[in-house]
């Protein structure tokens, strides 16, 4: 408390979190041995799952849950509402909107930002989710939302958990099904990020879109 909590380590962090050990092991040390496994990556131990943790010897349920809200919490401080009304005026501006809800997940999820005429975000939301290496989407409920919400223009997301940032086949596709259904519609698609490992790749910079 003299020092803040700004000078603590990783480990001291985390034991904190856990709060109390076992007849073994105290707090610092489970959280050492948590550390330890992911090589001291912080960003490996926050993409865990339930199971991962549990699979530690002394970190039970209670504990599991409580490191992932932690982890949870710090991806939802670039919030949905803290963005509303944020400018999209580029794929760096896109991609500091929906990092925290993507930068971490073992499972490839796929999102939309609903903009209004001047590129200014309406809502950020969660369109699928899928296994380890796909997801599926759903053209005529991103459409669906689009009037809803009367937005004029669209970003899709989706991350790669394998981390390259190449867009598949299957990117490109989907890609383009989306873009002539908005079209139809006089809705303007901006761009489409693919993100993983703290980087991103725009189809809009890359002039495929």
């Amino acid at each position: 408390m003299a020092q803040g909590i700004r000078h603590l380590s990783d480990t001291e962090l985390i034991a904190l979190i856990i709060g109390s050990g076992g007849k073994e092991k105290n707090a610092f040390e489970l959280s050492h041995d948590l550390i330890a496994q992911v090589d001291g990556d912080m960003e490996e131990l926050a993409s865990w799952e339930y199971d991962d943790y549990c699979n530690i010897y002394g970190i039970g349920k209670a504990k599991a849950a409580q490191l992932m809200s932690v982890f949870e919490l710090g991806r939802r401080k670039g919030s949905d509402l803290a963005n509303v009304g944020v400018q999209i005026l580029d794929s760096y501006s896109a991609y500091r909107i929906i990092k925290p809800k993507l930068q971490d997940l073992k499972r490839e999820e796929f999102w939309v930002a609903f903009c209004n005429n001047a590129n200014k975000l309406i809502r950020l939301e969660r369109f699928s989710s899928g296994g380890l290496g796909s997801t599926v989407v759903d053209i005529r409920l991103i459409l669906r939302k689009a009037l809803g919400l009367w937005a004029s223009a669209l970003v899709l997301f989706h991350n790669h958990p394998s981390g390259s940032l190449a867009p598949s086949k299957e990117d490109k596709q989907i890609t383009n099904k989306i873009k002539k259904a908005l079209s139809s519609m006089e809705i303007r698609l901006l761009d489409h990020l693919i993100l993983g490992n703290n980087a991103y790749y725009s189809f809009a910079d890359e002039a495929i879109i």
